[in-house]
């Protein structure tokens, strides 16, 4: 299968699932101090990356199909980091400063601390 294409179907998948995670987190976690529905799909693709990443390097498969479908298309459409932008500077824009610091805190702290989790997963199970 072309790699566009793999990847593209990848993207189809992982856009579903952040639509539907991020839409169950916002319902579930309305009045939260962060833009929870991102954080949820952000943490969520950082551990699974940090995983992903630790099989495929063990396994000398960086660059490969599959790579293209579930880094580069499922997780690429799930974690992008442009809706943490936007809601960072409305957060700003708004006078929330608070929420916007706290909500770059939790995004770049915590999703570092989750791909190194995954990592460590990975390894483990290894």
């Amino acid at each position: 299968m072309h790699p566009i294409l793999t990847i593209g179907l990848g993207g189809f998948a992982g856009a579903v699932a952040r639509y539907y995670l991020q839409a169950w987190a916002n319902l579930n976690f309305p009045s939260a101090l962060v833009a929870v529905g991102t954080l949820s799909v952000n943490l969520l693709g950082c551990l699974i990356i940090g995983a992903l990443a630790a099989w495929f390097q063990a396994k000398e498969l960086a660059g490969s199909t599959a790579w293209f479908f579930f880094v580069t298309g499922i997780l690429g459409s799930l974690t992008t980091f442009s809706t943490f932008g936007l809601e960072t500077y409305s957060f700003f824009k708004s006078g929330m400063t608070i929420n916007g610091l706290a909500n770059i805190g939790a995004q770049v702290l915590l999703g570092l601390g989750m791909v190194w989790a995954g990592d460590k997963l990975m390894q483990a199970w290894l």
